[in-house]
């Protein structure tokens, strides 16, 4: 009898761990446009609990034969892994899947078509010329039409590196990490004029990042991230060396510190002139963003560079990604917004650079009377309505009761 009923008690438990530590669970498949290449993307197990990370196995094919295969969590307040957590850039040499959550900063990592393993993080350089030819169209050289964007985008001389500078020293043409996505082909040269801007932020921020005060994550109990106060620190240095740099409390919504050129980049962009605008962030997991807005004849270019803490304790030029946005624009009140990624839900799909901050005792009421109930879901505070004429109100189980 106790034979039998340890054998019902391991089995029942078998079948609780094969559940939520090693079933997987089809969510997706992604196919690349010529057809010759697809993703698999798998839910492994259940998200940790409770509101932990979700598990996902993702297998690259080329045809039937796979060319890869690993695992990926996904911090998404305990959500399970879905379409929405990743997306997929189709190139000429491999792909790059992005990997996105509501408690995380973006994840890429890049498969090679060839096989070839060595940056698991980082494209290999796109050969530009192979590029051009598949996506521009164009009978100019890719010489020329590099030369017409530095023309287009810059108005001032920048120098390269010189040899010896920290965290971008030695860097060459072939071994600059890129990521180009449409028709928009973004030469070395630019590369190096971005990495140089991220240098003089390392330069800046170095000491104040590597021995910042940290506290455990409010999320993960066993991380720790930098408090809020270390925060601010690093936003000051950057705002007062006269950087436009994301202001976080906390508590208020962010805004830009030296947010000039916002107003500037508005009117170029309304009278289709090319032009161009910084974005600096600190995240309290220790690593700093910079990004550049490049606009001209109708595209928007979205340069994002992460800054982060390498193996020999320096801060070091982690990845530069370049995207398309695929909308833009300025609200009535002067703030910028964009769109990378093609979902149908806004509250997911835009991001919001505020020019000002807002004012704090508005803030406070909505904090009190409308945050509890939002804009996901529901249109309460979007249409008008009364107790006796709900008019084209639609909430959620709002006729149930």
């Amino acid at each position: 009898m106790l034979l039998c009923l340890f054998g019902i008690v391991a089995t029942l438990s078998l079948s609780i761990l094969h559940t939520t530590r090693w079933k997987l669970t089809d969510i997706g498949i992604e196919t690349s446009p010529d057809g010759q290449y697809s993703i698999l993307f798998q839910e492994k197990g259940e998200p940790d609990w409770p509101f932990g990370k979700s598990h996902a196995r993702i297998t690259v094919y080329d045809g039937k034969q796979v060319i890869k295969k690993f695992d990926e969590d996904v911090a998404d307040d305990g959500g399970r892994f879905q379409k929405s957590n990743y997306y997929v850039n189709w190139l000429s040499t491999g792909v790059v899947i992005t990997f996105r959550g509501s408690e995380q900063h973006d994840q890429e990592v890049i498969v090679m078509y060839d096989g070839s393993d060595h940056f698991d993080t980082l494209l290999k350089e796109i050969e530009i010329t192979e590029f051009a030819s598949e996506h521009e169209g164009s009978a100019k050289s890719v010489e020329e039409s590099a030369d017409e964007r530095q023309t287009n985008f810059r108005t001032e001389e920048t120098g390269f590196p010189d040899e010896g500078t920290d965290s971008i020293n030695d860097i060459q043409s072939e071994t600059i990490p890129s990521v180009i996505e449409q028709s928009v082909v973004t030469d070395p040269t630019e590369l190096r004029i971005i990495h140089n801007k991220c240098s003089d932020i390392i330069t800046l921020c170095q000491d104040l990042l590597l021995n910042a005060e940290t506290e455990t994550s409010e999320y993960f109990p066993y991380e720790t991230t930098m408090t809020q106060r270390t925060v601010d620190q690093i936003e000051s240095s950057l705002a007062n060396a006269g950087y436009p740099v994301i202001n976080t409390d906390g508590y208020f919504p962010r805004y830009l510190d030296n947010s000039e050129g916002i107003s500037r980049f508005g009117e170029s962009i309304s009278n289709n002139i090319a032009d161009e605008l910084e974005i600096i962030s600190v995240y309290r997991c220790g690593q700093i963003t910079y990004c550049l807005f490049q606009y001209c004849d109708g595209e928007m270019a979205y340069n994002h560079t992460i800054i982060s803490a390498g193996e020999n304790n320096q801060l070091d030029i982690d990845k530069t990604i370049i995207e398309i946005a695929l909308d833009w624009g300025m609200t009535p009140k002067g703030d910028f917004y964009y769109q990378i990624l093609p979902l149908n839900r806004h509250w997911d799909a835009y991001n919001l650079i505020r020019e000002k901050p807002v004012n704090n005792e508005l803030h406070d009421l909505a904090v009190k009377y409308v945050y509890p109930i939002g804009y996901c879901s529901n249109n309460m505070f979007l249409t008008n309505w009364s107790d006796s004429d709900f008019g084209r109100l639609c909430f959620n189980d709002l006729f149930e009761y």
